[in-house]
């Protein structure tokens, strides 16, 4: 057990480096710009206003994948923790089958845990917030 979770901390790890990369400079820019993070804009074209306000179109389609990703996650906790249940009422008291759904079902809330905490993560760092 203590290997899955070091595992899995090293794949968050892994996948925390590349974001703060992207977009820790274009926070502390937009930050010093203004001195609250924020640039006033009014453009007649949107993407104009995006680059006047110092959004790159990269942050924009990055925040894109991680709704539809974050949309994906809730989706696939909801199926496998349905499927656990589903494995566990039709174990018939075999001892196995019920710890072979509990095991999905406890992996799934671990998951969502960490994936809410990946979540909160992204929502501090990223200008703008992800929603």
């Amino acid at each position: 057990m203590k290997l899955k979770i070091k595992k899995s901390l090293i794949i968050l790890a892994t996948l925390f480096v590349p974001l703060m990369i992207l977009t820790g400079p274009t926070m502390i820019v937009r930050a010093a710009a203004t001195g609250t993070g924020k640039v006033d804009c009014v453009c007649a074209d949107p993407k104009a206003c995006l680059a006047c306000a110092g959004v790159s179109p990269i942050m924009e389609k990055l925040k894109f994948i991680i709704r539809f990703l974050s949309a994906l996650v809730w989706i696939v906790a909801v199926i496998m923790i349905v499927v656990g249940g589903i494995q566990y009422t039709t174990s018939n008291g075999n001892p196995q089958a019920i710890t072979n759904a509990k095991k999905k079902i406890y992996d799934v809330l671990i998951g969502v845990f960490a994936y809410t905490f990946l979540w909160a993560f992204l929502e501090w760092i990223i200008p703008g917030g992800i929603i």
